[in-house]
């Protein structure tokens, strides 16, 4: 029987991975589950890298931001963010 981690082999939230930390590594990285957290598409979307800060690599939970970002998005999935 093999173990499953839930944040390792199963989709997840760029921020939620185990594979790349997210208070460890840079935010760009990403393993072959990730997803972003606005977009809700695999890693890496479109605006991924983004400009600066505001690139989705470094959305999470966390920030309100990042959270009315993935409302709009929901509401408007043809808009990008």
């Amino acid at each position: 029987m093999c173990l499953q981690v839930a944040c390792r082999d199963f989709p997840h939230a760029r921020y939620l991975c185990v594979k790349f930390p997210f208070a460890t590594t840079p935010h760009e990285k990403h393993c072959e589950q990730c997803y972003c957290f606005v977009c809700d598409v695999a890693a890496p979307c479109a605006t991924w890298r983004g400009h600066a800060m505001y690139g989705h690599c470094h959305a999470s939970d966390q920030d309100k931001i990042w959270k009315t970002m993935r409302g709009a998005k929901k509401a408007n999935p043809c808009k990008t963010y």
